[in-house]
């Protein structure tokens, strides 16, 4: 949502790609055309911007929509996943670079901005937490059927630590610095768990 305190708007996606805004007596689009392939949304805290990930599974396009002037800015070329910081006020994304995965944070204005690559790393399918200040996480594309790990990168260090460890490996801190979700499935014992990290 953005707007005044006292009168918020409300904006949502459906799944044909388009945008609209919630109005009384029938939400109005505010994008001419859809967005091919829709796959997710990550809205910035305060509802002004939002990442928009679309295009194919193999070749994702990010874009950062501006709900005010109602304008799509696209992130780098190669880039594979992006997150807001905690207080929306930095963005992060992982672009792809010689085979290997570059961790970039810059401002929500990132284009004004020059870029701070904080890591390179090999490996695919990651996607990003920000729970913190100090801390971005590396979450793989989980699996059943073995243990992976979920990796802590430590921004003012530039160092990377494993973090999680477990079988079907999900994770996410919604909104919280200090609490987060995970969830793990054992196969082997038919079990699964869910709980706080």
């Amino acid at each position: 949502n953005s707007g005044s305190s006292t009168s918020p708007d409300f904006y949502y996606f459906n799944k044909e790609g388009k945008i609209f805004k919630v109005k009384d007596g029938g939400d109005k689009a505010i994008i001419k055309e859809p967005l091919a392939n829709l796959q997710s949304i990550k809205p910035q805290k305060g509802g002004k911007k939002v990442i928009v990930k679309s295009g194919s599974r193999t070749s994702p396009q990010f874009k950062i929509f501006d709900v005010e002037t109602k304008i799509f800015e696209s992130l780098p070329n190669g880039t594979t996943a992006a997150t807001w910081s905690a207080d929306g006020q930095s963005i992060a994304y992982l672009q792809t670079n010689s085979g290997k995965n570059d961790l970039i944070v810059e401002g929500a204005d990132y284009s004004k901005l020059e870029f701070n690559k904080i890591i390179s790393f090999s490996g695919k399918d990651y996607n990003l937490e920000w729970p913190s200040p100090e801390k971005i996480f590396l979450i793989p594309k989980p699996s059943a059927f073995y243990e992976t790990f979920i990796w802590a990168v430590d921004i003012k260090n530039k160092t990377i630590s494993p973090a999680l460890r477990d079988s079907g490996l999900m994770a996410s801190w919604p909104g919280n610095a200090n609490v987060g979700l995970k969830f793990a499935s054992r196969p082997e014992k038919r079990e699964n768990s869910f709980g706080l990290i």
